[in-house]
């Protein structure tokens, strides 16, 4: 989890160092270390995937420091009684994928 981390955080790193001067030049490359033992770039690998998924795309909930997920494009999450249903109230301007509220 520790080693999830890290390679998150050096992700991010990267990708606010590219963009803070993509105004500067027309092209740009982005380089990530990926460990040897990681495979190819796959969102479904174990150890990195999740990481590079969220350079592209927003989640739900984010876990604080303490591990403790926090709404993030959710303005809310309730199941019900039975933990069967699940009511995602999204915050103001986000959607679904396919464009629906």
């Amino acid at each position: 989890m520790r080693r999830g981390r890290i390679i998150l955080w050096l992700a991010v790193a990267a990708a606010l160092c590219a963009t803070g001067t993509a105004a500067a030049a027309a092209t740009k490359t982005m380089r990530i270390a990926l460990p040897s033992e990681d495979g190819s770039l796959t969102p479904y690998t174990f150890e990195s995937g999740y990481a590079f998924m969220t350079l592209v795309y927003d989640t739900l909930t984010w876990r604080d420091a303490d591990g403790i997920p926090k709404p993030w494009l959710a303005r809310s999450i309730r199941r019900d009684a039975t933990g069967l249903t699940v009511d995602v109230q999204l915050r103001r301007g986000v959607r679904w994928h396919d464009g629906r509220r």
